[in-house]
């Protein structure tokens, strides 16, 4: 029973910490467009796709891990594989840029340098791992509910923050730490 309620507070952190996330990459989104053409990921023609597909990918994570109890093995371990990739982005970044002040973890609401976003996923992932083997349900079974809030996930953001192009850099406030 202890158990029990210790892996339902994880799942529910590790929901909210998706969903805040990609919540916070959103304003402002061309910030987070600039953080991924300033780690050379890819050039402002697909930035801005690339970026709102991150947050798609955050939100359906965070939402399906805390809404619906019969998917949460398949999203925690979607989840758990998400986090180890931005783990290795935020080691690429370390080693070619060094620690930066901000790594956009969490937008330019909350600003995280590098080695702390990657403590924050190390500490994440932990729990996750010795988790995964524990947890009860189904991996499988995606209801018609769960589609219709992946795709009004979807279609609200590129409905609110459609892609522009390249955004005036001038007035992001993205530094490094030397």
């Amino acid at each position: 029973m202890r158990f029990e309620k210790l892996h339902i507070v994880y799942i529910y952190i590790l929901g909210f910490t998706f969903i805040s996330s990609g919540i916070s990459k959103l304003f402002p989104v061309s910030a987070f467009e600039f953080q991924i053409v300033s780690s050379q990921i890819t050039t402002w023609d697909y930035a801005p796709i690339l970026a709102r597909l991150i947050l798609i990918g955050e939100l359906t994570i965070g939402f399906h891990l805390i809404l619906f109890p019969k998917t949460r093995k398949y999203f925690l371990i979607i989840a758990l594989f998400t986090l180890t990739g931005f783990s290795m982005y935020l080691g690429f970044v370390l080693v070619k840029f060094g620690n930066q002040a901000n790594c956009a973890c969490f937008g330019q609401i909350l600003p995280m340098s590098t080695t702390a976003a990657l403590v924050k996923n190390i500490i994440l992932l932990t729990p996750g791992i010795f988790l995964i083997k524990r947890l009860e349900g189904s991996s499988s079974g995606i209801n018609c509910w769960q589609l219709v809030s992946f795709t009004s996930i979807v279609i609200l953001l590129f409905a609110l923050f459609p892609v522009m192009g390249k955004p005036a850099t001038r007035h992001l406030n993205i530094c490094k730490v030397s």
